[in-house]
């Protein structure tokens, strides 16, 4: 009887490590709306506040610049040459959209890791003159 236990234990523990072996974990955090196609639906110029927030969801983060405040903040990120979008003197809140996620084998298996950023400029008559979007991913063993 004690040789049947152990045998069955002894399958057990070998069926479950054959399982953890292929299973992943998958971590995923930030905005789940957050989609290069979601993204396109923005249109400069057009697309409104109000359309916006239905499209994406509320922002995890708003800046509110001016121009100037803009165009650094812009520059320093380096998603965009803010001098060639010319904007006016005025006020514009920045929402900005992140999505990270991260999936993993347990054993021996590569991990994929990707992130998104989107941002929409929106000036002071709520509307969208610009919008941005970055997707950037890594394969890793």
């Amino acid at each position: 009887m004690g040789s049947k236990i152990r045998q069955k234990t002894v399958i057990f523990l070998f069926w479950s490590a054959v399982i953890m072996y292929f299973a992943a974990s998958c971590v995923s955090a930030g905005s789940s709306k957050l989609s290069k196609g979601k993204m396109e639906k923005i249109i400069n110029g057009k697309t409104s506040k109000n359309e916006i927030a239905e499209t994406l969801g509320k922002p995890e983060q708003i800046l509110n610049l001016d121009k100037q405040g803009l165009e650094n903040y812009l520059s320093r990120i380096g998603l965009s040459d803010a001098s060639q979008h010319g904007f006016a003197e005025d006020h514009y809140e920045v929402w900005i959209y992140n999505r990270w996620s991260h999936t993993t084998g347990l054993v021996l298996t590569p991990s994929y890791e990707e992130a998104k950023v989107g941002i929409v400029v929106i000036d002071s008559m709520g509307v969208c003159v610009e919008r941005m979007y970055a997707k950037e991913s890594s394969l890793e063993f």
